[in-house]
This record gives C-alpha cells, sequence and structure tokens, in this order.
C-alpha cells in the first residue's frame, strides 16, 4: 500500500478561496470573456458561493451504493456537517474538498450522465470506476465521431490507496478511484474533474513518465548490482519515481482548484479575475523539452541521493568529492549512453500538435471548448438514446 502524494499547496488554496489573490498570473482576454460569464452565472446560479471556510473535519460519509447505467456501481454519499467542503485530511497531506465540484464544473445534467447527481441538499450520488469509464467511453465514441478531443483521463478501482508508485506511474492516464470512505470524496472532487483539462499537458506527462521510467530502469540495470551502489541507486530510483507521481497527482488534482479560483475570484459581469494555471504546470513542471527535463531531474536525484547518504553515514558528501564524485560521473557516463540510444526525440511530440496552454486565456479556452464539447456529446447521445446506459453496455468496444 502506499501513501498518495502530496496535495499541501491545495489545502491552502482551499483555506484561502475567498480572501486571496493569486499572484503573478495574468488576466483574462477579451475573446475568452463572455463564455467564461456564461459559465460563472451558471455555476454559481445552480451553487451559490460559500465564502465559509471550509470544515477540518470529515463532511460526507458513503451510506449506500446502487446499480449504475454502464455495468459499474453509484455510491451515495451523505453530508454530515454545515458544509460539504472539508480540508480534513485523508491521508498525508490529500483533503477531502468537495465532492460535488464535478457537478459544478460540468453542469448537472451532463453530470448526470457521467453518474454524478445531487439528491435534495444532503446527498451526492457518483460512480465507480466502471462506471465513470462507461460513460466516459460513450462520450469519446461522439467526440471522435465528430473529429474532436477526446477525454484521455480515465479510471481504475483501488481501495483504501492500493496502489504502489510505480504501477500509479504506469497506468497513467488512468487514475485511481478509491472506494472507501474519505478517499472516494477525495477522488470525486479532485480527479473526476480532470476529465475536461487538455490532453496536450496530459500527453507530455505520460511521455515525461515513459522517460523516467526507462531511465529507472537503467539505473537498475547498470548499477543496481555494482557492489556499494545498490543503495544509493535504490534510493534515486525512488526519488525519481515518487516525484512523478507526486507530479501527476497534484497537476490532475490542481485542475479543479484552477477552476475554482476563477470562480471565486470573479467580479460580476466583468470577470477580472486573476487565475494561475498551475494544474499544467505541475503536471509538466514547465518542462516541454524531454532531454532538459531529464536533466534535470537526474542533478535533482544525484543531490537528493548525495544527502541520504550523508545522513546514513554521518559524513558529508558532495558532487565534487569522494563517493560523491564517483557517484555523479557514474550516472552522468550512464545518462549519456542512455540518451544516445533513445529513438524518440522531444522534436516527435513537437510536430505532433502539441500545444501546452502558457497563460490564463488559452487555459480558459481549452477548458470552456473541452467542456462544451463533452456537454453538446452527452446531450446528443440522451436525444438519440435515453436508455444509452442498457444500449452501450451491450456494444462491444473498440
Amino acid at each position: 500500500m502506499t501513501q498518495r502524494a502530496s496535495l499541501a499547496s491545495i489545502t491552502v488554496a482551499f483555506l484561502l478561496l475567498a480572501t486571496a489573490s493569486a499572484t503573478g498570473a495574468s488576466q483574462l482576454g477579451d475573446s475568452n470573456r463572455a463564455a467564461w460569464v456564461e459559465y460563472r452565472e451558471e455555476s454559481i446560479h445552480s451553487f451559490p458561493t460559500e465564502y465559509a471556510l471550509p470544515s477540518l473535519e470529515p463532511t460526507v460519509s458513503i451510506v449506500g451504493t446502487e446499480p449504475g447505467q454502464f455495468g459499474g456501481r453509484r455510491f451515495l454519499l451523505k453530508r454530515t456537517d454545515r458544509t460539504w467542503q472539508s480540508a480534513h485530511r485523508v491521508t498525508g497531506a490529500a483533503v477531502q474538498g468537495d465532492p460535488r465540484w464535478f457537478v459544478r464544473v460540468i453542469g448537472r445534467d451532463a453530470a448526470r450522465f457521467f453518474g454524478f447527481e445531487l439528491r435534495g441538499s444532503d446527498v451526492l450520488v457518483g460512480p465507480d470506476a466502471k462506471e465513470f469509464n462507461g460513460a466516459i467511453d460513450a462520450v469519446n465514441e461522439v467526440l471522435r465521431a465528430r473529429k474532436h478531443e477526446p477525454i484521455a483521463i480515465r479510471f481504475y478501482e483501488v481501495h483504501r490507496g492500493g496502489v504502489s508508485q510505480t504501477d500509479y506511474l504506469r497506468r497513467f492516464p488512468e487514475l485511481p478511484l478509491d472506494t472507501a470512505d474519505g478517499f472516494l470524496p477525495h477522488d470525486w472532487a479532485f480527479h473526476a474533474p480532470s476529465i475536461l483539462s487538455s490532453n496536450s499537458p496530459t500527453r507530455l506527462a505520460a511521455y515525461h513518465r515513459d522517460l523516467i521510467l526507462a531511465w529507472t530502469q537503467a539505473l537498475q540495470s547498470e548499477l543496481g548490482s555494482r557492489p556499494g551502489a545498490r543503495a544509493w541507486s535504490e534510493d534515486m530510483v525512488r526519488f525519481l519515481i515518487d516525484r512523478q507521481v507526486r507530479r501527476i497527482d497534484v497537476g490532475t488534482g490542481h485542475f479543479v482548484v484552477d477552476v475554482e479560483r476563477g470562480r471565486y475570484f470573479g467580479n460580476g459581469r466583468q470577470a477580472e479575475f486573476r487565475l494561475e494555471n498551475d494544474a499544467y504546470q505541475t503536471l509538466t513542471s514547465g518542462w516541454i523539452n524531454a532531454t532538459d527535463m531529464l536533466d534535470a531531474e537526474v542533478d535533482y536525484s544525484i543531490r537528493h541521493t548525495l544527502k541520504m547518504l550523508s545522513d546514513r553515514t554521518g559524513t558529508m558528501h558532495t558532487e565534487s568529492t569522494g563517493k560523491g564524485l564517483e557517484i555523479k560521473r557514474d550516472v552522468d557516463q550512464l545518462l549519456r549512453k542512455f540518451l544516445a540510444v533513445r529513438k524518440d526525440r522531444p522534436e516527435a511530440l513537437a510536430n505532433d500538435g502539441l500545444r501546452l496552454p502558457h497563460d490564463t486565456e488559452q487555459w480558459i479556452d481549452s477548458f470552456l471548448v473541452k467542456r462544451q464539447r463533452v456537454r453538446e456529446a452527452v446531450a446528443m447521445l440522451q436525444r438519440s438514446c435515453p436508455q444509452v446506459g442498457r444500449v452501450l453496455k451491450e456494444t462491444p468496444r473498440r
């Protein structure tokens, strides 16, 4: 069992949502202002802004399940406190959040198709991984037929964090959806809305993942069996994998935080808000050139390994002395060899339509376009077949 990556920065964001200002962010441009205002007003009409600070205790509990329409289950979550939103730490620094966020971000009608439904003021129904994926598959059929970008994120079921760091990394862009009490509302709140994020950062994060996994395998193969190198090479592998897991976990989870910031900072029809596209920056760490990314990660991992070695031995080790010099030399030699035989280059991604939102306007545009296309696909499916779940359940998937 592994501890899910830290979301401490997200905890702080919730506590400051109503009053803080996101420094260093750019203003929304005129081209997307009308679409954003429409989204924001619809959202606020359906869900009045809650300016009260979130609870520090759990505010929801699983009270039952029911069959879904895509062969999975839907869980019934009951509010047990004055507010849905909570900064309670589920595990490590991962907080509960507000499990209604998916409904708020995509709208009630579309959310119902994906298995999310508010029943009264105290009950929220939502899907397990199988049910969620069934709805995603159905929507993707329509999106692909219309030559639109499909939803890249999918989910798999776990219970109480039961997935290793390496498996978590290998399965991305699949994300774990944990059905345990406490864990489930966190995944609904933070990771479910990421299906509306742009696929380009997701693809780039997956490319970085492939590079990191290949590099750690090379480390283990070349240095793991060498006398005196096993311990520090294992430290280095764990460090690199953990860093990439944190990026994906926080990056996918921060997507809804970015949207919520914009919603809270909105100023009437002027929509003069400030927004940082933290999700995409976290997911990719700002790197597009994969070789530069790997160089930086190797440097970080060397410094981390030398610190761990110093702590274990009680002797200071640096990159320019003794054992530290030997480690840096061995790793640098292996890195040059590794890069020389890699066939995939960052240029392949650059020529494959990769476009990263690099400012607020592009970030908002990618979100609004994806959201609108998904909602249109859902509406078409609902019109053409009201019992779409029953039909699609019997249709083989490509």
